[in-house]
């Protein structure tokens, strides 16, 4: 995937299956192959995605994808619940053309190391299911945890 500006473009590949590979009964192993293809272009999508993140890009206003212009930029802190509420309040309170959006976090992404932290916190701040299982379900406007 290639960064472009503000998008990030798949790239495209096409792959043929030969009148002798059915033959052959390869069947299978283009079943495999093309399920290695498929992971590969996930994992490339996936770098690709986190390369622009933490790039952070200029946007076409002048001004990074992370800065204090867009207020939303917050200093350095231990995951817990104090800041993850902050950082919740932040987002929340995200102005555009004068209007308030009252953003609801839909994903907390983090690193593998802090991954059992960031699912603690967003199953605590989750209610258990009506149902009686003991599962939290996660409701929107409530993070789930993405731990890369």
């Amino acid at each position: 995937m290639e960064p472009s500006g503000d998008t990030v473009r798949p790239p495209r590949a096409m792959l043929a299956f030969t009148r002798q590979a059915f033959l052959r009964d390869d069947v299978p192993r283009l079943a495999q192959l093309t399920t290695a293809l498929a992971n590969a272009a996930s994992a490339v999508e996936s770098d690709a995605v986190y390369a622009l993140l933490t790039a952070n890009p200029v946007l076409g206003d002048g001004n990074a994808l992370f800065s204090a212009a867009h207020k939303n930029l917050m200093p350095a802190a231990v995951l817990d619940a104090q800041t993850l509420a902050a950082a919740s309040g932040v987002l929340a309170a995200q102005v555009a053309d004068g209007h308030v959006l009252h953003l609801a976090a839909r994903y907390l992404l983090v690193g593998v190391a802090l991954g059992t932290t960031a699912r603690q916190l967003a199953t605590t701040a989750t209610p258990p299911d009506p149902a009686g299982s003991g599962i939290k379900a996660f409701k929107r406007g409530r993070p789930a945890a993405k731990a890369e």
